[in-house]
């Protein structure tokens, strides 16, 4: 397994944007992080089964997400709550103007698309979700700048016992 086809890598950077938002109480976020890397190394290591299953969950994610936004209304994404009567049309008009791939959507679709699937009750969804997004989230905090900045230093002293 050499590297991410391009779709993978823009479909991983979203999810990430999502999972790892930037800019908020915490220092670091998705830029500081080189989660494609960390994901090859992964796949690297892993077994067949695994990795052809993360492949899968990123197809899913690209392709097949959109389809979480049928259950979403135009009135979610907007401040005004418009009655069910008078928004039929927006409905229609904002299920057409939404790209199809995850990647490509804006921020607010793909963090609705995210929480339709953590609250989803088949639990396949919910698999694919909580597995893609223990891979990122590991490959967030295995970096040392994020440990250091969690206060987690144990790896650390184990590393200096080996070396005793």
């Amino acid at each position: 397994m050499g590297h991410l086809s391009n779709r993978e890598t823009r479909t991983i950077k979203a999810l990430a944007e999502v999972l790892v938002p930037q800019d908020g109480a915490f220092s670091y976020g998705y830029k500081d992080i080189d989660t494609i890397s960390f994901f090859e190394d992964f796949l690297s290591h892993a077994p067949f089964k695994v990795r052809w299953f993360l492949f899968f969950n990123l197809w899913v994610f690209e392709y097949i997400s959109w389809i979480s936004l049928l259950y979403c209304h135009y009135s979610d994404f907007e401040k005004n709550n418009i009655t069910p009567q008078k928004s039929l049309f927006k409905n229609l008009i904002f299920w057409l103007k939404t790209p199809g791939f995850f990647s490509k959507m804006r921020f607010d679709h793909r963090e609705k698309i995210i929480l339709k699937m953590q609250e989803n009750k088949y639990y396949v969804i919910r698999g694919i979700y909580l597995l893609t997004s223990i891979v990122l989230l590991m490959s967030f905090y295995s970096d040392e700048r994020v440990m250091n900045k969690i206060g987690y230093f144990g790896y650390k002293e184990s590393e200096n016992k080996v070396n005793k």
